[in-house]
């Protein structure tokens, strides 16, 4: 974007002073840099959006998952099942 706004400035100095250029080129051209300005405008905000998207997905994916340290076996499942109720998953009460 800088070097765009830079870009924006010498062109609009050079049409100012450019005694070769008619009114309508200058016209063109200055028409052509609010284009481009705005066509940049909207990539980076379609960017930012991006990189936002991500963020969540990555921050969803810290919330919900969990590290896995090996394979899951009937063993860990009862366990984990036990932790979270209480009691052995195949008892009956």
């Amino acid at each position: 974007m800088a070097v765009r706004d830079q870009s924006e400035k010498i062109t609009c100095s050079w049409c100012e002073k450019s005694g070769i250029l008619p009114d309508q080129g200058k016209k063109v051209m200055l028409e052509w840099g609010q284009v481009i300005k705005q066509s940049l405008g909207e990539y980076k905000k379609v960017i930012n959006d991006g990189f936002n998207t991500i963020e969540t997905c990555f921050e969803f994916s810290k919330t919900y998952s969990r590290p896995k340290t090996g394979p899951i076996t009937e063993k860990t499942m009862e366990k984990e099942q036990e932790e979270k109720y209480g009691t052995h998953a195949d008892e009956t009460q």
